[in-house]
């Protein structure tokens, strides 16, 4: 059974199983590819099912740190989601904005999407004028660890808690990596 979360991530491997076997490799077999599959991992902040705390997914993947990235992931979700969105936003190429009113559609089938960081009211902002259907929350700091806070509130039993913030860290962490360590952290807290 494939451990990863997100269904890209489950495309993205049916799709290299498929190219392995058509290459007809002597030592590419379906076993050995169902058996290799199993022991696959996505890398560090990429979707990273962090484990469950009280029925709740912890998802770190801090490394969304584009719009598109973060439609990948929520997207991808199977179960209801709090939504962690911020940190420091690039521009949309496109010149909408910040982009983030793209991401509205996606959360009709989420909890709550709760906003962070320096680009935290903005994103809120352009998610409320994109009609966003699901709640909304935004911190009333800067910080993740109060994002993390507001979001355990909103969380039901069944659901995941998914850090994919479309946003560089550098507003409160070193990098990408430093966030979602915190976030790990975090995670480690509140099981114990």
């Amino acid at each position: 059974r494939l451990q990863v979360v997100g269904r890209h991530n489950v495309d993205n491997a049916g799709a290299a199983a498929l190219m392995a076997l058509a290459l007809g490799l002597p030592l590419v077999t379906e076993r050995g590819l169902e058996r290799a599959m199993s022991l696959l991992h996505p890398p560090p902040h990429r979707m990273q099912l962090l484990g469950a705390t009280s029925g709740v997914l912890w998802i770190d993947d801090s490394k969304a740190t584009n719009v598109e990235s973060t439609a990948a992931g929520v997207r991808g979700l199977d179960s209801p989601a709090v939504v962690l969105l911020g940190g420091q936003a690039k521009k949309d190429p496109a010149g909408a904005g910040l982009g983030f009113g793209r991401l509205a559609p996606l959360m009709h089938r989420h909890r709550a999407v709760v906003t962070f960081g320096a680009s935290g009211p903005a994103i809120f902002d352009e998610l409320r004028a994109a009609g966003c259907p699901c709640p909304l929350a935004c911190c009333s700091t800067s910080s993740m660890r109060d994002a993390v806070r507001h979001a355990r509130e909103f969380v039901l039993d069944g659901d995941a808690i998914l850090l994919s913030p479309g946003c560089a860290s550098f507003d409160e962490f070193d990098n990408f990596m430093h966030r979602g360590r915190v976030f790990a952290e975090m995670f480690q807290d509140a099981k114990n």
